[in-house]
């Protein structure tokens, strides 16, 4: 490669990788504040910091690289195959506190009503297509489910799919779009509804 062609592949290199990074979506990925130790290196949350940023920023860009954001269906397949079993694993048997729901759909001038929030067991901002959304997990009597709530992404296409051992059905929101993610259609269509009439406008919620 001549090195007229790697001055042009360091700039575009270094133009693509300055994204805007989210502080909320990267604090949100950082592990709890009590897993640090006072004999830690100083370096060590800078390190971790640069990862998250690198992950987050390579994510964004491969989505930008590659055109327009990509369609729902791929987009909630390729989010659940990444971190779907990781963050069902993390739930555990845990439950969100009021204050960590607030928190993240407060952020999308949202709340959940009392019949939504009650089986809230986890969570977190995360990407989507248009910017960042929620990804919770709820509690039910078909055993966890997953949601991702897509605020500014807009339900084209199929409200139904199937990929590995999960049924996913989509669903428009009056902001917005979500995913339910379980493990039959029966929860599915069950969670949605909940979901559909448990987020509500900031405010509202109590």
């Amino acid at each position: 490669m001549g090195q007229r062609n790697v001055n042009d592949f360091e700039k575009r290199l270094k133009d693509a990788l300055d994204l805007p990074v989210d502080p909320a979506l990267v604090e949100s990925l950082l592990p709890p504040a009590e897993a640090a130790t006072t004999s830690s290196s100083p370096w060590r949350g800078w390190a971790i910091a640069a990862g998250v940023v690198t992950m987050i920023g390579a994510g964004v860009l491969a989505w930008q690289l590659a055109g327009p954001p990509p369609a729902v269906e791929d987009y909630v397949r390729d989010h659940y195959r990444h971190d779907g079993a990781a963050v069902l694993a993390r739930s555990g048997n845990t439950a969100a506190t009021a204050a960590d729901i607030a928190a993240v759909l407060g952020a999308f001038d949202l709340d959940a009503a009392p019949t939504l929030a009650g089986q809230v067991a986890f969570i977190k901002f995360c990407p989507t297509p248009h910017g960042r959304g929620a990804h919770m997990v709820l509690r039910t009597v078909d055993g966890p489910v997953t949601v991702i709530v897509m605020p500014d992404t807009p339900l084209e296409g199929a409200t139904r799919l199937a990929f590995d051992d999960v049924v996913v059905e989509l669903l428009t929101l009056p902001s917005g779009s979500a995913a339910v993610i379980g493990p039959n259609a029966d929860a599915d269509t069950r969670v949605a509804r909940l979901v559909r009439e448990g987020l509500v406008p900031s405010g509202t919620g109590a």
